[in-house]
C-alpha cells in the first residue's frame, strides 16, 4: 500500500518490474500488490507493472503525464504481462497518451475495471485513449469493464495502438458512460450511455444525444444530475461491483456510470474489514477486546448497511 504523493516525479512514479528508474521501484515483481491512495502528477509513466499478477490499483488520482501522444509511450498506467488484476475507484485525467495501457509478450488479461473516471477538461487531444490494448503475440484473457465514466476522451477504448496486430480477446462492457467520447469495442456490451444519436445496437443502451448527464461536468463532477437518463438504466451485476466510487452501495436497478445517484439522503454503506489490524476499508471502526491469539474489531455500516466483524491472528516472534 503505497499511500504516497509523487507530485512532479519527472519520470516513472511507481514501478513494479525490476527497474530502478522510477520514483519508487519494487524489484521483486510482487504478486498481490496493493497500490492505493496515490496522487501522482507530471510523470512520464505514473505507475508501471510488469510480470506481477493479482495487483489491485485503487482510489488514486493520477494526472498530467508528460507525453504528447501514444508514439512516445508515456502511458499513465503501463501494464505488461499482468493477469487477474483489479482497477477501481481511480480518477485518471488531463493526460496526453494512454490512460490505462495493457500490453504483453507472454500472457495478460482477466482484469476487472470498474467505477473509475477517465476525463479531460477540454478534450480534443489527438492520440488520447482511456483504455488501450496492445499485443506483442501474447495470449490475451478477458476484460470486464463496468460502471466507468469516459468524459472528453478522444478514444475511450482502443486496440492495436502501435500496429502490433492485437488479437483482442474481448470481454464485457456494461454500465459505462461515454460522454463526448467514442464507441464500444468488439466485446459483449449493453446498458451503456452514449452522447450520440445511436446506442450502438444495444438492447438496453441509452442514446443520450447532446444531453449532459452529470451534476457538474464543468467542474469535473461526474455524479449524475437529477433526471439523468443514466439513472436506473444500468445492469445489476455481482455484489463484488456493487460499491460506487464514493463508497455508496448500488441499488437495483443500478445506475450507469461511476456514481450511484443520491438525492442527498443517507447512502447505504456496508462495513468491510481492511487488510491490516484495526482498519476498515468501508464503515466506521469500532474496537473489540482482543483474545490471546486474535486481534478483533468491527467495521460498522451506515444508512442501513451491514456491520463486518474483523479479526487477524496475533503473530508472535520466537525469542
Amino acid at each position: 500500500d503505497c499511500g504516497m504523493d509523487a507530485s512532479k516525479c519527472g519520470h516513472d512514479g511507481v514501478v513494479f518490474n525490476g527497474s530502478t528508474s522510477g520514483g519508487l521501484a519494487y524489484d521483486q515483481r510482487p504478486n498481490y500488490a496493493l497500490i492505493s491512495g496515490l496522487k501522482i502528477t507530471d510523470c512520464s509513466v505514473s505507475i508501471r507493472i510488469a510480470h506481477a499478477d493479482y495487483p489491485t490499483i485503487e482510489r488514486s488520482d493520477v494526472s498530467r503525464n508528460t507525453g504528447s501522444g501514444p508514439g512516445d509511450h508515456a502511458d499513465v498506467y503501463y501494464i505488461e504481462d499482468s493477469n487477474n488484476g483489479v482497477f477501481r475507484y481511480n480518477s485518471t485525467h488531463e493526460y496526453w497518451s494512454e490512460g490505462l495501457y495493457f500490453t504483453g509478450y507472454s500472457t495478460y488479461g482477466n482484469w476487472k475495471i470498474y467505477s473509475n473516471t477517465f476525463w479531460d477538461s477540454t478534450g480534443g487531444k489527438a492520440g488520447q485513449t482511456g483504455i488501450a490494448f496492445d499485443n506483442n503475440s501474447a495470449t490475451m484473457g478477458m476484460f470486464y469493464i463496468y460502471n466507468n465514466v469516459f468524459a472528453n476522451i478522444n478514444s475511450p477504448l482502443r486496440t492495436t495502438v502501435r500496429g502490433f496486430g492485437s488479437q483482442f480477446a474481448g470481454g464485457e462492457l456494461y454500465n459505462n458512460i461515454f460522454w463526448k467520447s467514442g464507441s464500444p469495442l468488439s466485446m459483449t456490451h449493453d446498458n451503456n450511455w452514449y452522447s450520440d444519436a445511436s446506442n450502438f445496437g444495444e438492447t438496453n443502451g441509452v442514446a443520450g444525444g447532446a444531453a449532459d448527464p452529470f451534476a457538474g461536468s464543468a467542474n469535473a463532477n461526474y455524479r449524475l444530475a437529477a433526471g439523468s437518463t443514466a439513472i436506473d438504466h444500468g445492469r445489476t451485476l455481482a455484489s463484488e461491483f456493487a460499491t460506487d466510487m464514493a463508497s455508496t452501495m448500488r441499488l437495483s436497478p443500478w445506475d450507469i456510470g461511476a456514481y450511484e445517484y443520491s438525492t442527498g439522503g443517507s447512502s447505504v454503506i456496508n462495513g468491510q474489514c481492511g487488510t491490516t489490524v484495526n482498519v476498515c476499508t468501508f464503515g466506521s471502526f469500532s474496537d473489540i477486546a482482543d483474545t490471546a491469539t486474535t486481534y478483533q474489531w468491527s467495521c460498522i455500516g451506515s444508512g442501513g448497511g451491514t456491520t463486518a466483524q474483523c479479526n487477524k491472528p496475533i503473530t508472535t516472534v520466537p525469542t
